[in-house]
């Protein structure tokens, strides 16, 4: 009670004896960022809290679902110094860390797709991913009918957690295209350009619904959607008697006497014969 007293007040106030109904004077939207709680696992007598990496897991499954969108990633969960690094990028701070989403928010139009999610170490969650990138200036410029390039990068992040305060002290990229993931990489340069200065574009034309799972320099890996290939209705199948009838009549043999042929007919009557049902 007496710090539920000192931060409605502003004052450090003396003890006192708890009364009903004080309550502190409830904060609106505008006078406060949107925050996660960091959820410690309760300690027994004499052992240190541990991070509730499972609950850091959640936190973080659900901030990358706005990672380009207008609310934008929790900033308040990274600690002030972030070590970033990806085969062509590398900061060491917050700030450098939001500005560069910033920057790929403002130069191109990114689509980030989380496929999975992972716990890969004590203090450690691991993600797979998918990034779809579309050159904005190409459209404003009017050279979209010629140069409309879409740079796509499939890979993990891994990210690490500061076990004092449970935020994000750590992201390490890799990208399934490239084999020098190391900082800087000029592989990964060469990928990023490549996909930068093509010249052709997709015909528009009604293709299956897919994700992209894993892109490498030499294949990938889609997941369709159900789609439906081709399909034809057979309105003249002649019915399975008809065929077991036609099959006896043409063999000039009386089924009675011969058990053999009994047999084969048995079996002709189970089959649709492909060229009495029109098929070719």
């Amino acid at each position: 009670m007496h710090s539920l007293l000192s931060s409605c007040s502003g004052k450090t106030l003396p003890t006192a004896p708890r009364k009903q109904g004080l309550a502190c004077k409830p904060r609106t939207a505008s006078s406060m960022k949107r925050a996660s709680v960091v959820a410690f696992a309760q300690p027994s007598a004499g052992t240190v809290a541990r991070l509730d990496m499972q609950e850091r897991m959640e936190f973080l499954k659900e901030d990358l679902t706005h990672l380009f969108d207008d609310q934008g990633v929790d900033e308040s969960q990274y600690d002030d110094v972030v070590t970033f690094l990806d085969p062509i990028t590398k900061y060491n701070n917050v700030q450098g860390y939001m500005f560069n989403i910033r920057m790929l928010k403002s130069v191109f139009s990114p689509v980030f797709e989380l496929h999975d999610i992972k716990q890969t170490g004590e203090y450690d969650i691991t993600t797979r991913w998918t990034m779809t990138m579309k050159f904005m200036p190409a459209k404003a410029l009017g050279l979209s009918r010629w140069w409309n390039p879409v740079i796509t990068f499939t890979g993990t992040s891994t990210y690490g957690f500061n076990p004092n305060n449970g935020r994000i002290n750590r992201h390490i990229d890799t990208w399934d295209s490239i084999q020098n993931q190391k900082f800087f990489s000029f592989e990964a340069f060469g990928d990023f350009w490549k996909q930068m200065l093509q010249t052709y574009t997709t015909p528009a034309l009604e293709t299956p619904q897919y994700t992209l799972l894993r892109r490498t320099s030499r294949f990938q890996v889609r997941r369709y959607e159900p789609f439906l290939v081709a399909e034809t209705h057979l309105d003249n199948l002649p019915s399975m008697s008809t065929t077991a009838t036609s099959s006896s009549s043409s063999s000039g043999s009386d089924p009675q006497e011969n058990g053999t042929y009994q047999s084969s007919s048995s079996s002709s009557s189970n089959t649709i014969n492909p060229a009495s049902a029109g098929m070719r």
